[in-house]
């Protein structure tokens, strides 16, 4: 017996099938594949349409990454990581610890489509240097998420050549591109919710000026180093008044001092806040008992407060946050926190 279906009938018969994913383009499959195989951990992202999206490539070997963790590969080499250009779909890109010279990071400068550069672990020997960002002002989109972090091997950064990024909305910063040209960079980035600054020399004055242009931030991470002159301390807090979203808060490194009074008490009227962890190198005996843990608790008890491996407050239905976290599609591959 045979059954005659209406239009309405196919469409429903149609619609009632499973949704065959669209297979991987060859070619940018091909691509992604040989670079990622020359390193200790790779992700590759794919979205609907079978274009390669997303690329993060490590080799860092200090402890497991990635889906296999591997513990050796030789990187990726100029030869290998050219075919990169074979990905023009490409919106975001992480490489950690890859032997790779300025003139290969020039290379991403034709990919139109980036909004999110994570570079680690700049290779000097390599012959990276501290402009291997600069092809950033080739891409004619603005970015959304640009990490600098752990380039060791440079010291000289090129924030100030950087051209301005009004979108981005997480920016994490290291060593020689965490200092004082990064300034202007960040205050021209209003629309930052996400901002972690890494051993940075900044001064208090400078970081007063940058609180002042981000009010959308919603997480801060900083870690300062010794500053010769006019250095961040407790002090330098007040000036996260002028960041009323503020939620979360890390503090580590360098600090001189964190009392209460002219210091903490600045979280007491931020009323977004929800998480702070505080880890100073440098003030002896700072633990969750001092008198200025205690009364920052005693009048926001809802805040999380953590020092160390002890904590004190938070709401009932509080979960300790990574900053990371809602920005990790890399899954780990590379380095965070």
């Amino acid at each position: 017996m045979k059954f005659l279906l209406t239009g309405t009938l196919l469409l429903e018969a149609a619609l009632s099938l499973p949704m065959r994913a669209v297979e991987p383009d060859p070619v940018q499959k091909a691509a992604a594949e040989a670079i990622a195989a020359s390193v200790v951990a790779a992700e590759i992202v794919y979205d609907g349409n079978g274009n390669v999206v997303k690329l993060a490539i490590s080799n860092h070997t200090g402890t497991p990454r990635g889906k296999d963790g591997r513990q050796s590969a030789p990187g990726v080499t100029p030869e290998i990581f050219i075919r990169i250009l074979e990905l023009p779909h490409l919106e975001a890109i992480a490489i950690e610890k890859q032997p790779l010279s300025d003139a290969s990071y020039r290379l991403l400068g034709q990919l139109k489509k980036l909004r999110d550069v994570r570079l680690q672990y700049l290779d000097g020997k390599a012959g990276a240097t501290g402009d291997a960002p600069l092809f950033i002002n080739n891409l004619p989109l603005t970015l959304e998420v640009l990490e600098l972090k752990h380039c060791f091997d440079v010291k000289e950064g090129c924030m100030k050549q950087l051209k301005p990024q009004p979108e981005i909305r997480k920016l994490e910063i290291d060593t020689a591109y965490a200092g004082a040209d990064a300034v202007g960079f960040i205050k021209q980035s209003p629309k930052i919710i996400n901002l972690q600054i890494h051993r940075t020399t900044m001064t208090d004055a400078q970081m007063q000026e940058m609180f002042a242009a981000l009010p959308e931030l919603d997480q801060f991470l900083i870690r300062p180093v010794a500053s010769p002159s006019d250095p961040i301390t407790g002090a330098t807090l007040r000036g996260l008044a002028k960041c009323p979203k503020l939620r979360n808060f890390y503090g580590g490194l360098s600090w001189k001092s964190l009392p209460f009074k002219g210091g903490l008490d600045v979280f007491v009227g931020l009323t977004a806040m929800r998480q702070i962890v505080l880890e100073p190198t440098d003030v002896p005996g700072f633990s969750i008992n001092v008198p200025a843990i205690q009364e920052l608790h005693r009048l926001r008890p809802d805040i999380n407060i953590r020092v160390g491996k002890d904590s004190i407050g938070g709401a009932s239905n509080f979960k300790p946050e990574n900053m990371d976290e809602p920005w990790n599609w890399d899954k780990g591959v590379n380095t965070h926190g």
